[in-house]
């Protein structure tokens, strides 16, 4: 099948749009979150590009980065990074956005990894013209980065690799407090299990109260939206990502009371998915359109892993262009 370099990142963005619209920082910058982190999202810039989806299409490595600059909001990121001489895309390779509780709440912190030189950004910010302020709280040194039109935002390295960034300079202070082990981490059991032990080879990662995800998919287009924000409510957390290989597949976990719920949950989802799949099925033999929607539903699956739910899918990158026609993306 003939590709164009378009199709890449808009499949990418198709698949993630959708599961962060239904919907890893290692494990030593897990303590450098607020205590009251209740919502996290990381952006694994390096594995992102270096998928072999990414890979054999060197062509879309530009639309993909202006993808990843909106809908991941590293556009707006790179306007804070650019006054102390970082690069996002050249110098980034993940970045961990942390959200407080509430419906319609920003990120307030934000943890990147990459290569930082000490040096090079206390030179930038100092250089003519430059909206940063540089102060010292302690050893460590403090950006004060206020990029036009902007709010002000506080940022400091904890090693050459990691680099913090707050909403106040309280918070950032707290941080590296954390991180040097002299000030405790009260950040939620369930949020810091997760992230520490998420792997790197996820695209995307996030996991959250089941209460803030209902909260902040109230009022959208999704349907039945009632019920999912109730079933939501109930659980405790809930997990998921997205990776780029040949294709893309992702994942979406939670929690259940005990091991025997999640396997009668588990078992009576893949009856559903199986009556489902029958219709699908029986629809797409009379409309050639539908055929990719039936190929997405062959690939799900409900797993469990002792108390917990995981719910499976992998798409090819053929089966979301086919998709993608039927069902064009806009910006």
């Amino acid at each position: 099948m003939s590709r164009s370099c378009l199709s890449y990142p808009a499949a990418i963005v198709w698949a993630v749009v959708a599961f962060l619209s239904a919907a890893p920082a290692g494990a030593a910058e897990v303590k450098c979150l607020p205590d009251d982190t209740d919502l996290v999202v990381v952006v694994n810039l390096k594995q992102i590009f270096n998928s072999e989806l990414v890979k054999s299409q060197p062509d879309a490595v530009g639309e993909l980065n202006d993808v990843l600059g909106h809908f991941a909001g590293i556009h707006r990121v790179q306007r804070y990074l650019k006054e102390v001489g970082i690069d996002a895309f050249r110098d980034l390779e993940s970045i961990t956005y942390a959200y407080p509780p509430g419906k319609d709440s920003g990120p307030n912190f934000l943890i990147l990894e990459g290569e930082f030189s000490a040096v090079k950004m206390t030179d930038a910010a100092r250089a003519a013209g430059s909206t940063v302020r540089v102060s010292k709280s302690g050893s460590d040194t403090v950006y004060e980065i206020t990029p036009r039109g902007e709010k002000r935002f506080y940022a400091a390295l904890v090693n050459p690799s990691t680099l913090l960034a707050a909403a106040t300079e309280d918070s950032l202070i707290n941080a590296l407090a954390r991180a040097s082990g002299s000030k405790p981490s009260a950040l939620k059991k369930e949020v810091r299990t997760v992230l520490e032990s998420a792997g790197v080879r996820q695209s995307v990662t996030f996991v959250s109260s089941g209460a803030t995800l209902a909260r902040r998919l109230e009022g959208t287009s999704i349907p039945n939206i009632e019920r999912a924000t109730a079933f939501l409510q109930t659980l405790d957390t809930v997990s998921g990502g997205i990776t780029l290989a040949r294709g893309i597949q992702f994942q979406l976990v939670s929690n259940a009371d005990s091991d025997e719920t999640a396997k009668k949950l588990a078992e009576s989802a893949n009856g559903a998915l199986r009556i489902l799949l029958t219709l699908v099925r029986q629809h797409a033999e009379k409309d050639n359109t539908l055929k990719p929607v039936a190929e997405i539903v062959t690939g799900l699956s409900f797993t469990t892993d002792g108390s917990r739910i995981v719910f499976r899918g992998e798409v090819s990158l053929d089966t979301v262009e086919k998709l993608m026609n039927r069902f064009p993306v806009k910006r």
